[in-house]
């Protein structure tokens, strides 16, 4: 599935189970399924579509440490 924004969402199964994994268009270009496994890539992993989505919203923000002021950053 292709996402309007540079996102990329596939399936992968894994023990048996089949998950979504979404990821940036061009981590999947360079690491494809590998994707999945690969700790540094930021990723949402769900097996629901929207929900792996919106984990990879969640992600990407806690990597950025996007809207948090300096002295909250570290309080969790």
């Amino acid at each position: 599935m292709e996402l309007g924004v540079g996102l990329h969402i596939f399936e992968y199964v894994a023990g048996g189970e089949t998950l979504f994994c979404c990821v940036s268009k061009t981590d999947y270009e360079k690491y494809g399924d590998k994707c999945f496994s690969e700790p540094r890539i930021t990723k949402g992993v769900s097996d629901d579509q929207d929900e792996a989505f919106q984990d990879y919203q969640l992600n990407f923000i806690l990597a950025a440490d996007v809207g948090l002021e300096p002295d909250e950053r570290h309080a969790h």
